[in-house]
């Protein structure tokens, strides 16, 4: 693709909502064929499969700004834990805010859990000897309570140790159907809001537009990605150039 479609394709896709695919990226030569894109990948079709989709956008694209990471290295596949390698709870928590919808919990490891709830057992369990209670003496209802006390109290202090990513979120794919599922109810909402056609096209001119630096009007479905260097370099005015100087002419 040229300079500008690079840039042009995450714009379109933060508009509409959806992730195109590299090879019908690839494969876009003028406006119209970005038009035609657009609505073939707008949301019609299966109802799942769109929500999917705009699930895995908004996944995709809080990863690349949050981390600074091209486009082209998040795919359904991408491990989370080759991009998420550092600091993964504070991360994780700016990609909550940045999309502005839950994502799935991070758990603590097997062995805090199992250190946690051993030492749960034993300081409910040194308690009410340390207290001078009797078993039948209200000693057992102590140790059951303490018990539990000190259970809550490190399941909080042991939060900072909750940095693994939960069984079946293992992927990018499979962290944007977790969102999907946290997060239905407003993803719903916005599936229900397509553009028109007639928004779609004029949302591209503006796009479009501002990449290649002329206005929306002047851009037709004819209009070339290749091209879009050449055919809108400003003229040097007349006043500068000799006498009988033939001027370059440019067709758009």
């Amino acid at each position: 693709m040229g300079s500008k479609l690079v840039e042009i394709v995450p714009e379109v896709e933060d508009a509409f909502g959806f992730a195109m695919p590299d090879e019908d990226a690839a494969a876009l030569l003028t406006l119209g064929d970005l038009y035609d894109c657009v609505l073939a990948h707008r949301l019609h079709g299966k109802k799942n499969a769109c929500l999917n989709a705009i699930a895995f956008h908004k996944t995709r694209h809080a990863l690349m700004s949050v981390l600074q990471i091209p486009r082209k290295t998040l795919r359904l596949s991408t491990r989370l834990a080759a991009v998420l390698s550092r600091h993964r709870r504070r991360t994780w928590r700016t990609i909550e805010k940045t999309t502005g919808l839950r994502l799935p919990i991070l758990r603590r490891p097997r062995w805090v859990v199992t250190a946690a709830t051993l030492a749960a057992i034993v300081l409910g369990i040194a308690a009410p000897v340390l207290l001078g209670l009797k078993p039948f003496r209200g000693g057992v209802a102590v140790a059951i309570l303490s018990t539990g006390v000190f259970g809550y109290v490190l399941f909080w202090l042991t939060e900072l140790f909750a940095y693994e990513f939960p069984p079946d979120v293992a992927t990018v794919g499979q962290l944007a159907k977790a969102i999907l599922a946290r997060n239905y109810q407003p993803i719903v909402a916005e599936f229900k809001k397509p553009p028109t056609d007639v928004e779609i096209e004029q949302i591209l001119r503006r796009i479009v537009g501002r990449q290649l630096g002329v206005g929306p009007d002047q851009l037709t479905k004819k209009t070339k990605f290749a091209e879009d260097v050449e055919t809108h370099i400003p003229q040097i005015p007349p006043l500068f150039l000799p006498v009988g100087t033939n001027l370059p002419t440019h067709h758009v």
